[in-house]
């Protein structure tokens, strides 16, 4: 895969936070009430990406990729409020899948899918709701604040714009090695 289609597939799927955002904004009592199946569905988007690594990919190699994979989240489980482990992750999974343009795809999919809800979720977890008070949510916990719309799509693409880039260095350093050697 060249740089410039990964570039794109990457920021299709990193684009799905701020879809999350947008969406929840106009539909935010449908949300409200669905907020505590968000991490199941989040968990669950996880483990069909890992699905689709064994299906394209030798069962050893996404075997010990699982196995880091779970073990680095549930290391720094506590550490953070967000998904910022999961989309560490997920950046790293995406440079591994380039190598074959079908699993690719359908790890761009599942990425955006995620995002949807990671940005739901930061809307639910950042906003006051008239009628729901959330404190704390699976592994994750209100922040006190309460944002504006232009407040949290700021605050969400400067958090998640690592990620983006994350993933593009990692592409790029693994095309260089595969060069070199």
């Amino acid at each position: 895969m060249d740089l410039f289609t990964f570039i794109v597939t990457v920021f299709v799927s990193f684009l799905g936070i701020l879809f999350g955002a947008v969406l929840t904004h106009h539909t935010r009592d449908e949300v409200f009430e669905m907020r505590k199946l968000i991490p199941f569905l989040q968990f669950a988007i996880l483990v069909a990406v890992f699905v689709v690594l064994f299906l394209f990919f030798p069962f050893t190699i996404v075997s010990a990729l699982l196995v880091l994979s779970f073990g680095f989240i549930y290391i720094f489980w506590r550490k953070n409020n967000l998904n910022f482990l999961d989309y560490i992750v997920l950046s790293m999974i995406l440079v591994i899948s380039s190598v074959n343009p079908k699993a690719h795809l359908y790890v761009t999919l599942f990425a955006f899918i995620f995002g949807i809800l990671s940005g739901s979720l930061f809307y639910v977890m950042n906003t006051k709701h008239k009628k729901h008070q959330v404190k704390k949510l699976a592994h994750h916990r209100h922040t006190g604040k309460h944002l504006d719309f232009h407040s949290m799509t700021s605050s969400l693409f400067y958090t998640y714009k690592f990620f983006f880039f994350l993933a593009i260095i990692a592409f790029a350093a693994a095309h260089l090695i595969d060069f070199l050697f």
